[in-house]
């Protein structure tokens, strides 16, 4: 698929009989055909996830995507975070490598996570965690220190698609004991 303009309701794929396509924002499967439900451009990565990227300014959020978020809220069996989505998500304490009912992470309100999607439904709280889908921390959890930046989500998937980045270089460069890695 190529990069094109797509408006809602355009059919922008047949769907194949096997082999999997990583559906993304935007889009969704109405029996063997692949439609949006927004104005955008069809957008799709080299590992074949394929979404629609518009003019928001609000996060969407959808399974599976790495979030940074503040902690809001902290209650006896979960954590409030607020994603930048149009609800807050809920982070359960016994989502982090290790955790146990009696080893616990000490968040505070106003520190930040880096968390996964693991559930994304537009009726129910979405849900994160901490651990990967193998249940290793692998990078998530708690972040010490750093700048949060917001910015459109555009800019966002725009960065994530190109880690060499110019501006991701000037901001390693500009921050004092950053490196572009840590973004």
């Amino acid at each position: 698929m190529k990069s094109q303009v797509v408006g809602p309701g355009d059919v922008v794929a047949v769907l194949p009989e096997q082999g999997q396509i990583k559906v993304g924002a935007g889009l969704y499967a109405d029996g063997n055909c692949l439609h949006t439900s927004k104005a955008g451009i069809l957008r799709q990565t080299k590992s074949g996830k394929v979404w629609v990227e518009g003019r928001q300014k609000r996060y969407i959020p959808s399974t599976g995507d790495d979030v940074v978020g503040v902690v809001v809220e902290r209650h006896a069996e979960n954590f409030v975070v607020d994603i930048g989505a149009p609800f807050p998500a809920v982070l359960n304490v016994l989502a982090f490598e290790g955790a146990t009912r009696r080893n616990r992470p000490k968040l505070a309100e106003g520190d930040l996570v880096y968390a996964r999607v693991v559930l994304a439904h537009r009726d129910i709280d979405t849900e994160l965690a901490c651990v990967d889908a193998g249940g290793k921390a692998s990078g998530y959890g708690p972040l010490k220190g750093g700048h949060l930046i917001t910015c459109t989500t555009a800019l966002a998937r725009r960065l994530l698609a190109s880690p060499t980045a110019p501006v991701l270089q000037a901001l390693g460069a500009a921050v004092p004991g950053s490196s572009t890695r840590e973004w």
